[in-house]
């Protein structure tokens, strides 16, 4: 059954329609822009969608076809709002659910919020119009459009997707940077949340960027007990990724000696396997908001030393900096091992015999973090480990775009451009000649 979803904040004005928008005479939507509308199927994205669908199967809830409106607020922080009314329809009339209507009020919001937010983070990447055949990304609080372009390639009996960004000018030879999006994310979705950084330093440098997406939007990380597609049907997402450099190294002058992969949460897992399972491809990966997994670090034994830059918050709601369950709204996602213990694995597999921990940096106080920078030098092959402390941050690109609500996903630093400094920490891993 296909079901469509709008969701729209009931006052306020601060931005240009984004998304699945369709309302604002003026080019404006209520309150910065939250209207969305989505479409889906029954049976894809069963990983995010399963709560959503449970819950409202025994509350009863009706599916309708109209709006969700949220609040008397004018405030766009999901986290901090409460519902004012809520409302489903069928797009067709099928096999409609319990009665015929559902009022939340403010009492019942905590009973609510969680099946709520699923829907968030579905929308966050997700809408009705599809221009090409690659996931798509339009959500809340994600401005601009996508710069890249949609291709695909057929890889282990799948028709695979990714996004590519090519420069006017291509470097010869040209380094590639492979960007993996987080769980129920896309390749776009990343695009936006990191705001399209990395395709300026490509302008810069020539360099070629890739935007890939994953099988029912998440990565086969090496996590185990993942309520994912990827996992589940154990997709092979190294070989993918690996064949992306090779596809791009056939159309393009690749520096293969300058080849780098990052990506955050979901993405940044999926980095670390890459480090651990494909260090012959990837010279240096940086994984924002992840650590190793409980069944990937015993096994990380790569073929040569890789550098690996870490990029966590202290006070990360989903991954949590002193490592345990990986939750997203009380679903679990696995293990992780603690960004400590992390840093000073691949201390140990790079073979580094010094440290150096950096003073404490607060320059921008406003955003209530700060961040520690710990270094490990005089590694095997001259490789690299650091691992960015962000103290008070959340899970969140560094500098990035605001996504969700600080009340579901914590804070976002300002103290430094995670994306600019990813693309220094890769070039700083290049032995001079």
């Amino acid at each position: 059954m296909q079901y469509q979803m709008r969701v729209q904040a009931r006052r306020g004005r601060c931005g240009p329609r984004t998304g699945g928008a369709t309302r604002g005479d003026d080019g404006h939507m209520p309150c910065c822009g939250f209207e969305f509308g989505l479409g889906f199927q029954m049976g894809d994205r069963q990983d995010l969608l399963s709560p959503l669908a449970e819950r409202a199967t025994k509350r009863r809830w009706t599916l309708r076809d109209e709006a969700v409106a949220f609040g008397d607020q004018a405030r766009c922080d999901l986290g901090q709002r409460s519902p004012r009314g809520l409302r489903w329809q069928q797009r067709r009339k099928l096999g409609r659910i319990g009665h015929s209507g559902l009022n939340m009020w403010k009492s019942n919001w905590t009973n609510h919020r969680p099946a709520l937010v699923w829907g968030a983070l579905f929308i966050l990447s997700t809408s009705t119009a599809h221009a090409d055949d690659c996931e798509s990304s339009r959500g809340f609080r994600l401005g601009g459009d996508v710069e890249s372009r949609c291709a695909t390639l057929a890889f282990d009996g799948r028709t695979r997707s990714y996004r590519l960004y090519v420069p006017a000018h291509v470097a010869s030879p040209a380094p590639i940077i492979v960007v993996l999006h987080g769980g129920g994310g896309s390749g776009s979705n990343i695009e936006l949340i990191t705001q399209h950084g990395f395709n300026r330093i490509a302008d810069r440098e020539g360099a070629i960027v890739i935007y890939p997406d994953g099988v029912g939007r998440n990565w086969n990380d090496g996590r185990a007990n993942v309520d994912s597609p990827a996992f589940k049907e154990n997709v092979d997402d190294v070989g993918f990724l690996v064949m992306l450099v090779n596809v791009a190294a056939s159309n393009y002058p690749i520096d293969r000696e300058q080849v780098y992969a990052t990506g955050m949460s979901n993405g940044g897992f999926m980095s670390y396997r890459l480090a651990c399972e494909a260090a012959g491809t990837f010279r240096a990966v940086a994984a924002v908001v992840a650590g190793l997994s409980a069944e990937l670090g015993p096994r990380c034994r790569p073929e040569q030393p890789v550098s690996v830059a870490i990029m966590n918050g202290t006070e990360d709601p989903l991954v949590p900096w002193l490592g345990g369950t990986v939750k997203a709204l009380g679903v679990k996602r696995g293990e992780t091992w603690s960004a400590q213990r992390t840093y000073d694995a691949w201390i140990e597999i790079d073979g580094c015999k010094t440290r150096v921990d950096e003073p404490e940096v607060n320059n921008a106080p406003k955003d209530e973090t700060s961040f520690v920078l710990h270094r490990a030098g005089n590694c095997a092959a001259d490789a690299q480990v650091r691992l960015y402390e962000i103290r008070g941050g959340g899970h969140n690109w560094p500098g990035g775009a605001t996504y969700l609500g600080v009340g579901i996903v914590g804070r976002v630093t300002q103290e430094f451009d995670g994306t600019e400094e990813i693309w220094k920490f890769f070039g700083a891993t290049l032995t001079s000649p």
